[in-house]
C-alpha cells in the first residue's frame, strides 16, 4: 500500500511540474512577444555605435570650420523631423500602417 502511495505522490508531482512547465513556457513566449520591438530598436542602437560616434567626430570638425552651415543643417534636420511627424500622425489617423 505504502508503494502505491508513494508512486502515486510521484505522478502526481510529475504532473504539477509538468503544468509548471506549460505555464513557465507560456510566460515566456509572451514575454518575448511583447518584447520584441524593443529589443530590434536596442539591436539598431548597438549597431549604429560605430556610426554616431564617426558623425559626431565630423559634426565637430565641421562646427569648427564653419558652424553657420552646421546650424542651417540641423535646422533642416528639425523641419524633416517634423514634417515625418506629420506624415506619421496623418497615416495613423487614416489607419494606415507603417509597416
Amino acid at each position: 500500500m505504502n508503494h502505491k502511495m508513494s508512486k502515486y505522490q510521484i505522478y502526481k508531482l510529475i504532473d504539477k511540474i509538468n503544468k509548471q512547465r506549460k505555464s513557465l513556457n507560456t510566460a515566456c513566449t509572451n514575454w518575448l512577444n511583447n518584447t520584441t520591438r524593443y529589443d530590434r530598436i536596442w539591436m539598431i542602437l548597438l549597431n549604429i555605435r560605430r556610426y554616431l560616434t564617426l558623425i559626431s567626430s565630423i559634426l565637430a570638425v565641421i562646427s569648427i570650420k564653419s558652424p553657420y552651415r552646421l546650424i542651417r543643417w540641423i535646422k533642416r534636420g528639425f523641419g524633416l523631423w517634423g514634417l515625418w511627424r506629420i506624415i506619421k500622425s496623418i497615416m495613423v489617423s487614416h489607419h494606415i500602417s507603417l509597416k
